[in-house]
């Protein structure tokens, strides 16, 4: 019950945190350019810079929520949940990347390979925006922020329990339910992000720190959206090679992205056999 109150008031506070930074950030757009305030807030589109705008400040207001209860309430540190040196554990944050990269480009090869997707142009033609920045700053900022909660807080503060179960399964349905707004999501992808949550809670447990499963969350997002052009989640993004026809079935996983298809189930159980001889 205990951990359940100060759950909610880091929504609560990420609530209030986002109105105000949305509010203030808005009026600074709409003063100093041609900005619609509605569109900015209701329909964010990936394709423009507004769209990192908005989730930079949903994600730094849920950060602000996570320091403020962690700080006035737990009276403990960042550290205390995982967060600990970079330069202690970089090994693990470089075997989080390398492990999300390698997936994403298993599930790309394996749909490319058997004419599941085409692209715009050939593999020897990427085409560089500047997306491929933008999406760099916004995944990092959302694989460290969304694992800090999800994994860090939620295990070792709301969840916390002698079986290991409850932690594990508490936090990546909470990693669910914050999914659940999602546009074109389905039961598949729903599940696979569950299932996803519990590699991440394996990788916090395995290595007794957050920088595995935040190099694999970055990796993981960053190379379907920023790198291939495949939706993350749903949502549509900008890639240096974009998707123009997909095959709508369960392997490729449709609107949703890869995260909606079984080749993305199977990759994710290749992750826990990985992981388990890290």
């Amino acid at each position: 019950m205990r951990g359940g109150w100060k759950l909610a008031l880091i929504v609560v506070i990420t609530l209030v945190m986002f109105n105000i930074l949305g509010m203030l950030v808005g009026q600074i757009l709409t003063a100093v350019g041609d900005f619609e305030f509605e569109e900015f807030i209701l329909s964010p589109a990936a394709d423009t810079i507004y769209f990192y705008i908005f989730m930079s400040i949903q994600h730094i207001s849920i950060l602000l929520g996570i320091l403020l209860v962690l700080k006035l309430i737990d009276k403990s540190s960042i550290a205390e949940i995982g967060l600990d040196s970079i330069r202690d554990n970089f090994r693990d944050l470089v075997s989080g990347l390398m492990l999300g990269a390698l997936s994403i480009v298993l599930i790309f090869t394996f749909l490319f390979t058997l004419d599941q997707i085409s692209i715009e142009k050939s593999l020897f033609q990427p085409e560089f925006t500047p997306h491929i920045f933008y999406g760099l700053y916004l995944f990092v900022l959302v694989g460290v922020i969304e694992e800090v909660f999800a994994r860090g807080y939620c295990m070792k503060k709301v969840l916390n329990h002698d079986n290991v179960l409850v932690p594990v399964i508490g936090s990546s349905v909470i990693f669910m339910v914050m999914h659940l707004m999602n546009p074109d999501l389905s039961f598949l992808g729903l599940f696979n992000i569950l299932l996803i949550g519990i590699l991440f809670a394996y990788m916090f447990i395995k290595t007794g720190n957050l920088w595995m499963p935040i190099g694999y969350h970055i990796t993981w997002n960053y190379f379907q959206g920023n790198i291939f052009g495949f939706s993350v989640s749903g949502m549509s993004m900008e890639g240096i090679y974009n998707v123009s026809s997909m095959e709508e079935n369960i392997m490729t996983g449709g609107g949703f992205g890869l995260e909606g298809g079984l080749l993305a189930t199977f990759v994710i159980l290749l992750g826990f056999l990985a992981v388990k001889r890290y």
